[in-house]
């Protein structure tokens, strides 16, 4: 953008989320608890997640949680009994949160954080719901996407709280073969140290479980390799990747503006800026054209070496940090929350509609579902169907919503109007 803009993506995160708190958790399959789970936000607000003494964490990508809603009790009476052993009974509802997430509005999963008072419960519910209506992450520039990449990988620890080596190959393996991504992780020193992961061996004594951790006597336990979370920090990801997945693109294009040089001057940059990337349609005056000032500003942000800053010049290095960046967005990144006039006719508008809204599938032989409503509204919906016929058999009386002659399930209407 010529006129400088600075775009705040980050969301407010309150302090108690990103401190963490002690949860107890299970989800619709569990049968017992799995107490005392350590939940935060990462400071970004990229993720939340969790670790539990002797296991893995779990990180889940806020851009995939739908809603922080309020539960009621636990189906499992195993689960209830817990419950009820570890916090008073009658505040089990209040103290419960039900986080629904999917990579799409059929495939919803779940699960319930029971915190320790109602007050905590409250104020997650309210923070991960006030993060999740943050639309700005979604139009992040590329700098930003590799921030949040390796944000996961330096929360995805394992039981030793380090990092498994097999997790960042399997990022960076994708049409690369690993051997590559070895070697470069070991340039790189970021190679890792081998350990031999013990044996967990489960035994009932007293009719208790209890763990023994033993290593093999027999066969010998293959070695695995992992890394301390402070040895990868953000510039070694960003080394990493440009060695594993050099940007030979925007070399080519580099060497095409600069005339083969190693440096692009500020005339050949302001041609670039005003000639290719801006679009010729746009207005002159509320889009005004690069100027040497607004482009020293530029190269005095993005080139790391002085010599070049004070020269008007910018390296190759710096050329595909500026593309990468907020600066070179596809969409203006001011308007991307504004909102349209709403004072004229409905018919005026687009409005995003959802046709058979019930169907989670097919229309021949499909699913219905009353949770999909939540998901469709939450998405931004705001013109649903409602297929209501006549029950029949048992359901004989009460309303159901399904679609007619096309053997699909059925759901109650007022499952759906609660």
């Amino acid at each position: 953008m010529a006129k400088e803009f600075q775009f705040n993506w980050k969301p407010p995160i309150p302090q108690l989320l990103l401190q963490g708190s002690c949860f107890d958790r299970y989800d619709d399959e569990s049968t017992c608890l799995e107490l005392n789970a350590q939940v935060r936000v990462d400071e970004y607000g990229f993720f939340l997640y969790w670790l539990v003494e002797g296991k893995d964490a779990v990180v889940l990508d806020m851009g995939q949680i739908w809603e922080a809603r309020p539960a009621g009790l636990p189906k499992d009476g195993r689960i209830m009994f817990e419950l009820e052993q570890r916090g008073a009974r009658e505040t089990i509802e209040e103290r419960t949160i039900w986080v629904t997430h999917g990579q799409d509005l059929v495939n919803v999963q779940s699960f319930f954080l029971v915190a320790d008072s109602v007050e905590m419960a409250r104020t997650w519910k309210t923070g991960i719901n006030e993060i999740l209506k943050n639309s700005r992450i979604r139009h992040v520039c590329p700098t930003t996407q590799l921030l949040k990449y390796w944000k996961w990988l330096t929360l995805n620890v394992n039981e030793r709280r380090k990092i498994p080596i097999k997790i960042i190959i399997k990022t960076f393996s994708s049409g690369k073969p690993e051997k590559m991504v070895q070697k470069c992780l070991n340039d790189l020193g970021l190679g890792g140290d081998k350990y031999t992961p013990v044996r967990v061996i489960n035994r009932s004594m007293s009719k208790k479980l209890r763990n023994f951790y033993k290593c093999s006597r027999g066969r010998k336990r293959k070695e695995r390799e992992e890394l301390d979370v402070e040895i990868l920090t953000f510039e070694k990801f960003l080394r990493l990747y440009n060695k594993i997945c050099p940007r030979t693109e925007v070399t080519e294009l580099f060497v095409k503006l600069s005339g083969q040089k190693e440096y692009l001057t500020k005339d050949r940059l302001i041609n670039f800026l005003n000639d290719e990337q801006r679009d010729p349609r746009l207005n002159e005056i509320l889009f005004p054209f690069f100027d040497p000032p607004r482009t020293g500003q530029l190269i005095a942000k993005y080139e790391s070496d002085s010599n070049y800053i004070e020269n008007g010049k910018m390296s190759g290095d710096a050329f595909l940090r500026f593309l990468m960046s907020d600066e070179n967005p596809p969409v203006f990144l001011d308007r991307i929350e504004m909102f349209m006039d709403m004072d004229q006719s409905l018919c005026h508008y687009y409005i995003n509609s959802s046709h058979n809204t019930y169907l989670t599938g097919r229309q021949y032989g499909g699913k219905s579902s009353s949770e999909i409503y939540r998901q469709v509204l939450l998405s931004g919906c705001r013109c649903i169907e409602l297929d209501c016929w006549d029950g029949t058999g048992e359901n004989k009386g009460e309303p159901i919503i399904t679609h007619g002659k096309a053997m699909c399930t059925d759901v109650f209407l007022r499952l759906v109007n609660s």
